[in-house]
C-alpha cells in the first residue's frame, strides 16, 4: 500500500513539476541565445541606432529569462509545499488517514516524492545556470572555456589545496541534505500552521515555516561562529583547508540532525494532535 501511495504523490507531483522542469532550460537556452546575439550587435556595431534598439529589445528578454529560472525552484517548492497541504490537510485528507498505512508511511510518501522532485528541481536550476554562464557569455565558440576554467581553478577547494572531487562530493551532499532540510520543514510547517489555524491554515503555515527558518539559520550561524573561532589563531593554509572543508560538513550534520528533530515532530503531531474536522 505504500508504494502505491508513493506512485500516487509521485505522479501527482509531476503534473506541476516536470513540466517546470523541462521549461526552465529552454527559457535558459533562449536567454542566452539573446545574450550572445547581443554580445556579437555589440561588437560588430557598437554605437549604431539599430544595435541600440536590440541591444534594449533583447536585454529585456534576458531579464525576463533570468528571472523566470531564478523562479523555477521557488516555484517547484510551492507546488510540493500544495500538494502535501491538499493531500492531508483539506477533504482529501479524510481519504489519505484513511488508508491502511500507519501515520510514519503517509509522511514518508510525501517526503520521498517531495524530495525527489525538489532534487530534480534544483538539478534543472543547476543546469539552466550553467547554460547562461557557459554558453551565453561567447561569441567566437560553442562554449566560453575560460569561465569554466576559472570556476575549476578559483573554487574553495582549489585555492586551498582540497582534491575537487572531496570537496566537490562534499558540497554535493551538502545540497542533498539541504534540499531534505528544507522537505521536511516544509512538512511540519504545513502540519503545524493545519492544527494552529483552522481558516487560514496557508498563511499559518507559511509563518511557521518563515519561523523554523529563522531559528535554524540562527543556530547554523551560531555552529558557524564557533567554528570561525577555533580556527581563527591560524591562517595558514592548513587552517583555511580546514575551515574550507569543516564548514560543509558542519552545515550537512546540522541539516541531517534538523531534519531528524522535525520528522519526528511531524509524526507526533500528525498522529495525535491533528484534527481534520
Amino acid at each position: 500500500m505504500l508504494g502505491k501511495l508513493l506512485k500516487y504523490d509521485m505522479r501527482s507531483m509531476r503534473r506541476y513539476v516536470l513540466p517546470l522542469v523541462l521549461a526552465t532550460p529552454v527559457v535558459a537556452i533562449l536567454g542566452s541565445l539573446a545574450l550572445r546575439f547581443t554580445l556579437a550587435v555589440l561588437i560588430s556595431e557598437p554605437n549604431s541606432p539599430l544595435s541600440n534598439v536590440i541591444t534594449m529589445t533583447a536585454s529585456v528578454f534576458i531579464a525576463v529569462s533570468v528571472i523566470a529560472v531564478a523562479a523555477s525552484p521557488v516555484i517547484a517548492v510551492i507546488c510540493i509545499m500544495m500538494h502535501f497541504y491538499r493531500s492531508l490537510y483539506t477533504d482529501e485528507g479524510y481519504l489519505t488517514f484513511t488508508l491502511p498505512l500507519k501515520t510514519h508511511q503517509i509522511l514518508d510518501s510525501k517526503i520521498i516524492s517531495g524530495f525527489f522532485w525538489g532534487i530534480i528541481s534544483s538539478l534543472s536550476f543547476l543546469v539552466s545556470g550553467l547554460i547562461f554562464i557557459i554558453f551565453g557569455t561567447t561569441t567566437d565558440t560553442l562554449v566560453n572555456k575560460e569561465i569554466i576554467d576559472t570556476l575549476f581553478s578559483n573554487s574553495p577547494g582549489a585555492v586551498f589545496g582540497i582534491p575537487t572531487p572531496i570537496y566537490g562530493t562534499a558540497l554535493c551532499f551538502n545540497a542533498i541534505s539541504s534540499e531534505l532540510f528544507l522537505i521536511v520543514t516544509l512538512s511540519l510547517s504545513v502540519t503545524i500552521g493545519s492544527i494552529v489555524s483552522r481558516k487560514h491554515k496557508i498563511l499559518s503555515s507559511v509563518a511557521v515555516y518563515y519561523i523554523l527558518n529563522t531559528v535554524s539559520s540562527l543556530l547554523s550561524g551560531i555552529v558557524s561562529f564557533i567554528l570561525v573561532l577555533t580556527a581563527s589563531n591560524g591562517s595558514d593554509g592548513a587552517t583555511l583547508a580546514y575551515m574550507t572543508m569543516a564548514t560543509p560538513m558542519v552545515s550537512i550534520i546540522f541539516n541531517l540532525g534538523f531534519s531528524a528533530a522535525a520528522y519526528t515532530a511531524c509524526c507526533y503531531l500528525m498522529k495525535n494532535r491533528l484534527n481534520l474536522d
